[in-house]
């Protein structure tokens, strides 16, 4: 796979991750059979320790406080994407246009019933 197509990490595994563990998952091929597994599953644990500690529990009462605004179906779709290649990024795509279509048809027809 060459550099252009390689996956890029997620916002979610840079978060996870660390150069540490980034340095560890590239050397697991190179470790003796007998420790390949277990330095495996050693560097999962790792990650998901991360994310236990990333995402703290709320209560629903500070969860309700805030006010982010919820992305569009066709920005998830996008941001998807960056993330894939081929046949998927090219059918990810083709949603999104889909999606980006049938909303400013929506928007149209909205903006039409408003003048009648």
């Amino acid at each position: 796979m060459s550099e252009e197509e390689s996956m890029q990490m997620t916002p979610l595994d840079q978060m996870l991750s660390s150069e540490s563990l980034q340095i560890l998952k590239a050397a697991v091929p190179y470790a003796p059979s007998s420790m390949q597994k277990t330095l495996s599953v050693w560097v999962k644990l790792q990650e998901l320790r991360n994310a236990l500690t990333l995402f703290p529990r709320t209560s629903g009462l500070q969860a309700m406080s805030v006010d982010t605004p919820a992305p569009s179906f066709a920005d998830m779709l996008s941001d998807i994407g960056r993330f894939t290649s081929g046949e998927t990024r090219a059918s990810l795509e083709n949603m999104a246009s889909a999606v980006t279509a049938m909303q400013m048809f929506q928007a149209m027809q909205n903006e039409n019933d408003m003048e009648e």
